[in-house]
């Protein structure tokens, strides 16, 4: 590959990861005063998932694509990508526990955490859920 190539490829690739990481801090600026109220609601479990999972894999994307090489080589692969992967399992059992929070006290019994996304069929449900207890918690 020329050399001009490999130059603009390695631009853009900064540039788009410059504007991911300024996107996730906006967003994560959102969440930050949500997540740092740990209450267990619905609204709480919504903050954190995004924390965890945008976290961990904002983290993940940054550190194979940044991380000196002396670093990764020390490091190896097994233990680092782990630890990714142990914080994104813990995001997505906040985002289970979410969907299992928002479903009404009289049908929540019927459903576990992995149940939970079949309830109901409708989506649009789930996001009016979702955008009320945003509103009631920020207003």
């Amino acid at each position: 590959m020329p050399e001009l190539v490999k130059d603009l490829a390695l631009m853009a690739d900064t540039l788009v990861t410059a504007v991911l990481v300024l996107l996730h801090l906006l967003i994560l600026r959102g969440f930050l005063p949500l997540f740092l109220r740990p209450d267990g609601t619905a609204v709480w479990h919504l903050a954190a998932s995004y924390v965890w999972l945008s976290s961990a894999i904002g983290a993940r994307a940054i550190y194979w694509a940044y991380a000196p090489e002396v670093v990764r080589t020390f490091l190896g692969r097994g233990i680092v990508n782990v630890l990714f992967g142990v914080a994104l399992i813990y995001g997505a059992y906040l985002v289970l526990k979410l969907l299992w929070l928002i479903i009404p006290d009289i049908d929540r019994g019927k459903y576990s955490i992995l149940t939970a996304p079949w309830y109901p069929a409708s989506s649009e449900w789930r996001i009016s859920v979702l955008l009320n207890l945003l509103r009631r918690t920020r207003g």
